[in-house]
Formats: C-alpha cells, sequence, structure tokens
C-alpha cells in the first residue's frame, strides 16, 4: 500500500548556528518540501522540520494568510473573550524560527506531472514532496447573496466578520444584534443528540433563532429567503420543534405572510462545506464530494506518491471522519512523521485517528458543552478546561518555542543588551586588502560607539565582473583584511 521514493537519508539535527532554510549551512539543498497551506496540520509540521531539520531538505509553506486562526478559539474571539493574536499563529514567526521559506501567496493549482505548485499572477514554484493542508470553502458560495450578506463558518478565518459587526454595535451604542442561525440539516451534525439538544437550549434561553432543514435559496440585506417546508422538516428556537404551540407560532413569526423570508441583523450560514474547485483541475483522486482522498497515511490515494495530504480537504474512506479540527491537530505529527519517511526512503506507516474525542463546545460566553462517547456535560468549569487546552495548543506555536538565538549564540550576560549594527559602502581605494580592513573598522566603531562588545562578524562583498580566479583572488584580499582587523581587536570569528 506505501508507495515510496528513495531520496536521501535522514539527519536529526539541533540548532547551532549552522542551519539554512533547514539545511546545514554548506549542505546542499537536495530536495524541496513544500507545504501548501497554514492548516492545524502543517503548523506542527513546520515546528517539527524546525525542532529537527534534515540535511538537504528545504521546507517551503505557501499560505494565503501570514496569520492562521485556531478554530477552537474563535467562539471565545468573536465574544471577546480573546485578543486576535491570543487565537491566532503567527506563520511569519514560526517559518523564521523554524528556517522554512515562507510564501505568502494563495495556490491557484499544481501541475502533478512537472510537479509545481501553481499561483495567479507570479511564477509557479517546484516541489519534490508536496503536502496539501488548505481548507475547506464555504457552500455558501453558490447561494446568491450569501457572501456579501452572511457570516460563513467556513473558512474559520471570515468569522472575524462577527466580531466586527459586534464591535460596531457596541461602538454605536446599539443593542446586541439579534442572530438568527440556519443550517440544511441539524446544527451541530456530528455531535450527539445531547450536544444538540443542549446547545439549542442554551440557545433559546439567550433569544437566538435556530432554523434547521432549511436550504436558503436566495439572501438579501437583512432578509433571506428559504425552501418551503417540507413533509419531516421543522424549525426550532430550543429543545424539539412542535407541530402546534410554540414552535408553530415561531414558524409564523419567522415565515412571515408564509412567504419563506427570515427577517435578520446578524446571520452566520451553516453551510455544506467544499473542497477548493481549483482541485479537481489537478488530476489528483478525490472522494465524491471533491474532497482529496488520502490512504492511512496520509498519502494520496491512487495519485502520485510525493503528494501528501491532511486536514479539512483530505477525506479518508477507511477512517472517515468529521471536517472538525480535533483530527487536523492529530494529524501533524504522523504527517510529519510520514514526510521523513518518505524523503529518507522509509516505508511509510499508517495512522488510525481516533474513534473517541473529547468535545467542548462554547455556548458564547464561558460556559461549555461537553460530549465523550456517551458522556454528556456542561457548565462554566468546561470553558475553563478548553480555555487551558485552546492556550496549551497556542503556546507550542508561539511563546514555548525555544528561543533559537540563545540556543544558537548563549544569552547575553546579565544586566546585557544584544545589539545589532549593519554597515555597508562603495569601495573608494583600489587596494581590495586596505579596503578590507577600512570596511571592518568602520563596522566595529558603530558598535563601540553603543558601547558594545562585538562578538561576531557576516561580510557581506560584492566584486566586479571577472573571471572565477580573479573572484577568487580579490575576495581572498579583501577578507585577509577584514580577518587581520578582528584578530587584532581580540573579538569575534568572521562568518
Amino acid at each position: 500500500m506505501n508507495k515510496n521514493n528513495r531520496f536521501l537519508p535522514s539527519h536529526g539535527n539541533d540548532h547551532d548556528g549552522n542551519e539554512m532554510n533547514g539545511t546545514k549551512m554548506g549542505a546542499p539543498v537536495v530536495k524541496d518540501l513544500v507545504l501548501v497551506g497554514g492548516g492545524h496540520t502543517h503548523v506542527e509540521v513546520v515546528r517539527s522540520f524546525g525542532m529537527k531539520p534534515m540535511d538537504g531538505v528545504r521546507v517551503t509553506l505557501v499560505t494565503r494568510d501570514v496569520h492562521t486562526p485556531y478554530s477552537g478559539m474563535l467562539p471565545g474571539f468573536v465574544s471577546g473573550f480573546y485578543k486576535y493574536d491570543e487565537c491566532h499563529i503567527d506563520l511569519a514567526r514560526l517559518s523564521s524560527w523554524a528556517k522554512a521559506r515562507l510564501i505568502h501567496v494563495e495556490a491557484s493549482g499544481i501541475d502533478t506531472k512537472a510537479r509545481r505548485v501553481q499561483f495567479a499572477g507570479r511564477p509557479s514554484i517546484p516541489y519534490d514532496v508536496l503536502s496539501i493542508d488548505i481548507g475547506i470553502t464555504p457552500g455558501s458560495e453558490q447561494v446568491p447573496g450569501a457572501r456579501q450578506h452572511t457570516i460563513p463558518v467556513k473558512p474559520i478565518d471570515r468569522c472575524h466578520r462577527l466580531e466586527d459587526e459586534r464591535a460596531s454595535r457596541k461602538h454605536q451604542q446599539l443593542p446586541p444584534a439579534e442572530i438568527t442561525i440556519v443550517c440544511r440539516g441539524h446544527i451541530l451534525a456530528g455531535h450527539t443528540g445531547y450536544a444538540q439538544r443542549a446547545f439549542i437550549g442554551i440557545m433559546r434561553q439567550k433569544g437566538i433563532k435556530v432554523i434547521e432543514h432549511r436550504k436558503v435559496v436566495r439572501v438579501d440585506e437583512g432578509m433571506l429567503t428559504v425552501e418551503a417546508p417540507k413533509n419531516g422538516s421543522h424549525m426550532q428556537n430550543g429543545g424539539g420543534a412542535q407541530a402546534n404551540g410554540e414552535g408553530h407560532a415561531l414558524q409564523q413569526q419567522l415565515l412571515q405572510d408564509n412567504d419563506n423570508t427570515v427577517p435578520f441583523d446578524a446571520c452566520m450560514l451553516c453551510t455544506q462545506a467544499s473542497a477548493a474547485p481549483w482541485l479537481k483541475l489537478t488530476g489528483l483522486p478525490t472522494d465524491p464530494q471533491g474532497f482529496l482522498a488520502i490512504n492511512e497515511c496520509l498519502q494520496s490515494d491512487g495519485g502520485p506518491p510525493e503528494v501528501f495530504a491532511a486536514g479539512d480537504v483530505a477525506s479518508c474512506a477507511k477512517h472517515p471522519r468529521p471536517k472538525a479540527g480535533v483530527f487536523a491537530v492529530r494529524q501533524g505529527p504522523p504527517l510529519s512523521a510520514n514526510l521523513r519517511r518518505f524523503l529518507s526512503g522509509e516505508p511509510l506507516e499508517p495512522f488510525v485517528p481516533q474513534k473517541s474525542w473529547l468535545s467542548l463546545v462554547t455556548t458564547g460566553d464561558k460556559y461549555c458543552v461537553g460530549t465523550k462517547g456517551w458522556i454528556g456535560l456542561q457548565g462554566a468549569w468546561l470553558w475553563t478546561l478548553k480555555d487551558y487546552i485552546d492556550r496549551a495548543f497556542m503556546r507550542k506555536y508561539g511563546e514555548d518555542l525555544p528561543d533559537m538565538m540563545k540556543m544558537m549564540s548563549g544569552p547575553p550576560p546579565p544586566g546585557k543588551l544584544l545589539v545589532q549594527s549593519v554597515d555597508f559602502f562603495r569601495a573608494f581605494w583600489d587596494d581590495p586588502y586596505i579596503l578590507g580592513k577600512i570596511a571592518a573598522n568602520h563596522a566595529l566603531g558603530d558598535v563601540w560607539a553603543m558601547g558594545a562588545k562585538p562578538v561576531s562578524a557576516l561580510a557581506l562583498a560584492v566584486v566586479p565582473l571577472m573571471t572565477d580566479r580573479l573572484v577568487a583572488e580579490e575576495l581572498t584580499q579583501l577578507l585577509s583584511g577584514a580577518v587581520e582587523v578582528n584578530a587584532t581587536s581580540n573579538f569575534c570569528k568572521i562568518a
């Protein structure tokens, strides 16, 4: 079942100041590992290769957004419990720390034969091994007006529009917005019946309308048009729909004058998620819903062996699971391990996702509905537990990342600060040896002027166009002068 090409040996490497783009300085880049998408799975892959780079492997992260949101904390963000930075992973910082290239652009295609990732408006880039974790797009794209007038649940980075609405109304001293949640099927699909009933009951207490089993056919500003009720369909505002009584009254209230329209101030449309349309053009195998088909090793199932996928964009026929962040997070370590194995020519190992998982659903305040298997609970203490778990996850990709500057150079002495200076000027002396000495003294003067002690130096030299032999001679003269000054100043090595 495992398809492998032997590429190169894998060697762990601690950060000792000699890495460049994930490989040792001087060690040639032999293979390009390209990660398309900054999803929950890929952030762990970047972290893994930052902790333990592979010699000769360059890691490149291609992402539409530099700050990727953590889905588990977005309800708290919308409720005002978290600041933006507390629930978004800084991919620029993470990539810089891991010595990985970051390409801030959205992928628009993949040429699997040429092994290139394509973009709109700029050249494509090559890959030797590719992994895709771009998440999913909302089905609301197919509903006229939904993109402009509703707040889609997916992709999760667009949920900030609800926070913007809340902040705007608060600034204008308006009353809280009336919220209507519309689902074509059950709310919290994929969760237990306990979670669904508990959540709907809490929404009823908050005065939030919940409309289930309704197909939205059009959205205008402040108004939904839904498909006429069918046999067996129902509408809820709290526990269980009724053919008469409260449920019937609500139906008459919301579906004004039997014209199947629903007014709203803010609307979050829980539509069926779908894969990016351009994936169909790649020729990669997909499931009937258009998601990338993968095997148990997170590798393209029936496609090119060098292509992997994870997160919501991928679907494994042997182990179907809901599209949820908990599974994307769990795929991080096995995907990292199998990418290493593939690059090393080793057999891949299957990954079986958990069949039972802890689900903690925030209800808009510091209160949670929790389920695991047949167990169902709710309470404020569950929110405290969820907050602890979520913050621990975020710390892994932020403040808990090892301080590589300290690991490479050691911390400054107590009471001291790290000073860095950049100096560059055009040649004004014909003798390269003397010019090198002048340049070194000039750079040292800036450091000494700040009362600092030099500990390291990096030389950057530009020479005229000439033969390789003459270039080598010119650099020898130039750098010899600089090295002599460094040696007499009794301070640092020159790189």
